[in-house]
């Protein structure tokens, strides 16, 4: 996923990191990856959200999640409060 990020194969990144999260759908690094992929390249934000909030019930307390998933409510949802978490 990570390669194809870097060549910019939006599309090539997002079946990689859907591949990997078949199978391993509790490894926080794809999930945050994949979820920056949704919220900066491909604008889909609820999408994002959801695979942010993923990755945060199987570890509340990574900072990479917890950083882009407070730019998304910050940014995006304009919740200034709730990207403070």
């Amino acid at each position: 996923g990570l390669l194809k990020n870097a060549r910019h194969d939006w599309d090539g990144a997002e079946v990689m990191y859907k591949r990997a999260l078949e199978l391993d759908p509790k490894d926080v690094g794809t999930l945050c990856n994949y979820g920056t992929l949704l919220h900066d390249v491909r604008k889909r934000y609820d999408e994002a959200e959801a695979v942010y909030k993923q990755a945060l019930e199987v570890d509340p307390k990574d900072s990479a999640t917890l950083c882009n998933y407070g730019l998304l409510l910050k940014n995006v949802r304009k919740d200034h409060d709730g990207a403070e978490f």
